[in-house]
């Protein structure tokens, strides 16, 4: 297995580089009125350019550096800030740059749009970009669904980024390290103009290369389609209806009294698997959690929703260990999805605390799409643009999990709780366990013990390619 991973990365080392193929075309720096006209003229040729935005945080905001534009023949380079500090500049003069780029019948192929767009559109004063396919998120979509289409020439690679599998897939050339690491906004030598324009570059030949593979397919078409969102109608639902007084009976349980904790313990200590996650107030940290707010442990036909924040005022200490002894117990199950964030709120309000039997599914998705895909095939309509628990849900149950922003991003700490968001957090735990349901369905007899294998496996070959890049 480690020899194989030295292998891929060995002969993807040995790609031509993708500098030598960049070196071949006009790099054409704007930074006057002049030169700007010029390149204006030389993009109403084409129906299809590469665009990438080069951005730098200043003190209270980000903003654009530079607009770099792609072609079959010319690297464009739009020097905002220098266009920006002429003497006499108007946005005015950025307008015919800007009407280009908000005409829907020119294909602009970026990578990683969503917040270059709306910075982009503050450069040129307002004109929002029309036409624009990021092909980050359509190499991925095509990848899931019409895996051939985007496959390497020679060899798989595994352990490579997005951008760099993207050049070596469907360019056959690698991107060297150092244009990897250059910082956006590099000075303007040769490899800082190069490194620069790089990320345009590949983008535009890689989409005429995926249409030439496509035909006689419109390749257009195949990403709307592939990168549609589903409708409310296509989500999984919660099966299980609300019950607020009888623990024996199937339901959800809204639990934020002593007795309502009492009795829901006293039922998990019975489970032989359970699904857990857990809810709190949206910071302004990326991936840092705040405080649990609302934790949710679900069995085959039961939620538990425990209200974190009103059982604070109603439990002692002791409570807590009756709840913590369940997370402790290598007889059950506990099944999470990326449960890094969750085990940590659980030691902040339980104390120390040795997780037993976790089975984390994001790492199970993980490995078994990469050592057993026979058993990953997707139930009903696959959704490629949903991401994480979502996606696990539409390949084994064959619905994806609403995970909008709204629902999401609520803040958790409000009391009380529309009942939508009660639903989504009961779902987001209960699923867990109906996904694992269908692996055991699926792997038969030993799945349990082949669900381990597989992630040791995976983890092992994991690392291993990470010592080698």
């Amino acid at each position: 297995m480690q020899s194989h991973t030295y292998s891929a990365m060995d002969n993807f080392r040995r790609k031509s580089s993708i500098v030598d193929e960049i070196k071949k075309q006009r790099i054409l720096h704007v930074n006057d009125r002049k030169t700007l006209d010029h390149a204006v003229k030389i993009l109403n040729r084409y129906f299809v350019v590469g665009l990438d935005a080069k951005v730098q945080r200043g003190p209270s905001r980000k903003y654009v550096t530079y607009i770099i534009l792609a072609t079959s023949n010319e690297l464009i380079l739009v020097d905002v800030l220098t266009l920006q500090q002429m003497p006499t500049f108007k946005i005015f003069d950025l307008l015919a740059l800007a009407k280009l780029l908000s005409d829907p019948n020119i294909t602009k192929v970026g990578f990683g749009m969503s917040a270059k767009q709306q910075l982009i559109k503050v450069a040129l004063g307002g004109y929002f970009l029309q036409g624009v396919v990021d092909m980050q998120e359509a190499f991925r979509a095509i990848e899931i669904t019409n895996p051939q289409l985007t496959a390497p020439s020679g060899a798989f690679c595994e352990g490579l980024r997005t951008l760099e599998k993207i050049c070596y897939n469907l360019l056959d050339r690698q991107i060297p390290a150092e244009l990897c690491d250059n910082p956006e906004g590099v000075y303007l030598s040769e490899m800082g103009r190069i490194g620069l324009v790089t990320e345009a570059f590949i983008v535009f030949h890689a989409y005429v290369e995926l249409e030439r593979r496509v035909r006689p397919s419109h390749l257009q078409s195949l990403i709307s389609e592939l990168l549609t969102e589903p409708a409310y109608d296509d989500y999984l639902k919660l099966c299980i209806p609300w019950n607020s007084v009888n623990v024996t009976r199937c339901g959800v349980y809204l639990v934020e009294t002593v007795d309502g904790y009492l009795d829901a313990v006293e039922y998990l200590k019975t489970c032989t698997v359970i699904g857990f996650d857990s809810e709190w107030k949206p910071t302004r940290s990326p991936g840092a959690p705040g405080r649990m707010a609302l934790l949710q442990v679900a069995s085959d036909d039961k939620v538990f929703l425990f209200d974190v924040l009103e059982l604070h005022r109603v439990l002692t200490y002791g409570d807590w260990t009756l709840l913590k002894s369940i997370f402790t117990d290598h007889n059950i199950i506990k099944l999470g999805f990326d449960t890094r964030d969750d085990a940590k709120l659980l030691k902040d309000f339980m104390g120390p605390v040795e997780l037993e039997s976790v089975k984390d599914m994001a790492l199970i998705m993980r490995a078994l799409e990469k050592l057993r895909p026979e058993h990953m095939t997707p139930k009903g309509r696959v959704f490629p643009v949903v991401r994480g628990l979502s996606r696990l849900c539409n390949i084994l149950l064959g619905r994806p999990l609403n995970k909008s922003k709204k629902l999401s991003m609520t803040n958790w700490e409000k009391r009380p709780l529309a009942k939508v968001f009660l639903e989504y957090a009961a779902l987001d735990a209960h699923c867990l366990v109906l996904c694992w349901r269908e692996l055991l369905g699926r792997l038969g007899k030993k799945a349990v013990e082949l669900i381990d294998i597989s992630v040791i496996a995976y983890s092992v070959e994991t690392e291993a390619l990470r010592q080698a890049m």
